[in-house]
């Protein structure tokens, strides 16, 4: 007799999804026991499999390795392209399925994978677990005022679906003193599988503490060798609730326990439906760090992003130095004349802007696929410039504020005094 198995199918909004469902309920050739939307139940139900797609937020080698722990297998689901393969097998799973095939074919092929696999005891892999102390040291920046408090550095960084700016992110919270990384894209979370970081707590869970539990706030920040991190959501759906009100008593909480505070926004479109949010975070930012892809298509979403700034920058009313834009084309070509036209062509189309041009580094792709973060020096030089500029220019705006409020106070006492 066939052998029947229990499992928890993780939500994604996919086809194969709701067919492979489908097609278990109505012949019971696997048991899907648990249909997952909240990471949390993979570790409240007892089940055999967890059946999991390549494109969840969720995803990383620390969930595999728990999942593992407590005597489950973890199957991968993945359409059959090389990356995303290559993907999950660095992550440890048990075997991977192509998603593209009919649910009784992946029906089949699941069970094979776990009749072949009954006779082993799953087992997580520590040789590959994420060790952040491998990083590069941090850019030890030392504030002349010390502790910025209300006005911590905030930058927010940009950029559409694979250009890097998750990665781009990353990199200069490592190089920021006292940082953390938030991932604040509710469409294309990565923040979690991109370093290794369990799903939970997560930024709703960092909004809740932030209005009704301050003294707790710490306690749902994430800690990793070089920066602390609040990781997205599971699925674009959990965001549409939170409020703009919900967003600044997030970002006030994290000023006044860090002296920089590093937004990962991916895409911004004034037609998203999360740009009131968004719109938000971009009141509260000293430098946009805006990222595209060195080629003509990435150009042209660079200054797309531009648009939106400039017209944001543009419609807030504020007596201090506007904020500072900072633009990085990525993977470029060590073409030095390429390179100026490209920026000649940013220069000409934008607001007064720096641009750094960050070189194609095939063994930075593949340490995005492992989750590490050991970065060559070499590589990080010019993300030091940038942190360096996003520092210098917070403090410059702290001493005008002081400035501001320091002459309205003098005001409001001679009026006073008038009266």
């Amino acid at each position: 007799m066939a052998n029947i198995y229990d499992c928890a199918l993780v939500y994604t909004p996919q086809l194969w999804v709701e067919k492979f469902h489908r097609h278990c309920t109505n012949t019971g050739q696997l048991k899907i026991r648990s249909f997952i939307y909240d990471s949390t139940v993979l570790f409240s139900d007892e089940y055999d499999v967890a059946i999991i797609s390549d494109t969840w937020p969720a995803l990383s080698r620390a969930l595999v390795e728990k999942i593992k722990a407590r005597g489950s297998r973890v199957i991968g689901m993945c359409e059959a392209v090389e990356a995303s393969r290559e993907y999950l097998s660095s992550i440890g799973v048990d075997g991977i399925v192509n998603s593209s095939l009919e649910p009784k074919q992946i029906c089949d092929e699941i069970i094979a994978l776990l009749d072949s696999l009954s006779h082993q005891s799953p087992t997580s892999n520590k040789e590959t677990a994420l060790d952040l102390n491998l990083l590069d040291q941090s850019l030890k920046v030392q504030e002349d005022d010390g502790y910025f408090g209300a006005y911590s550095n905030v930058t927010t960084v940009i950029g559409t679906g694979g250009s890097g700016s998750s990665e781009m992110s990353l990199v200069l919270a490592t190089r920021l003193i006292d940082s953390l990384l938030i991932d604040v894209d509710f469409e294309h979370p990565s923040l979690a599988p991109r370093t290794n970081l369990e799903i939970e707590p997560h930024i709703i869970d960092a909004i809740e503490t932030a209005q009704n539990n301050k003294e707790n706030f710490l306690d749902v920040i994430k800690r990793t060798g070089k920066f602390s991190a609040v990781v997205g959501l599971t699925h674009a759906s959990l965001a549409s609730d939170i409020r703009d009100y919900e967003m600044t008593a997030l970002l006030d909480e994290s000023k006044k326990h860090f002296s920089n505070v590093v937004l990962d926004c991916g895409n911004i479109s004034q037609y998203s439906s999360f740009y009131y949010l968004y719109e938000t975070l971009l009141q509260e930012t000293n430098t946009y760090v805006i990222v595209g892809d060195c080629t003509p298509n990435g150009i042209i979403r660079i200054l797309e992003a531009l648009v939106v700034v400039a017209e944001f920058v543009s419609n807030v009313e504020n007596d201090i130095e506007a904020p500072q834009i900072e633009i990085i084309v990525n993977r470029a070509p060590k073409d030095k004349q390429l390179a100026e036209q490209i920026a000649k062509e940013i220069e000409f189309c934008a607001m007064p802007c720096n641009i750094s041009f960050i070189s194609d580094n095939k063994e930075i792709k593949e340490m995005s696929w492992r989750g590490e973060l050991n970065y060559a020096s070499k590589w990080l030089s010019t993300f030091d410039d940038i942190a360096s500029r996003t520092v210098q220019f917070a403090k410059d705006r702290k001493r005008q504020n002081r400035f501001y409020e320091q002459n309205d106070e003098e005001a409001t006492e001679l009026i006073g005094e008038s009266i």
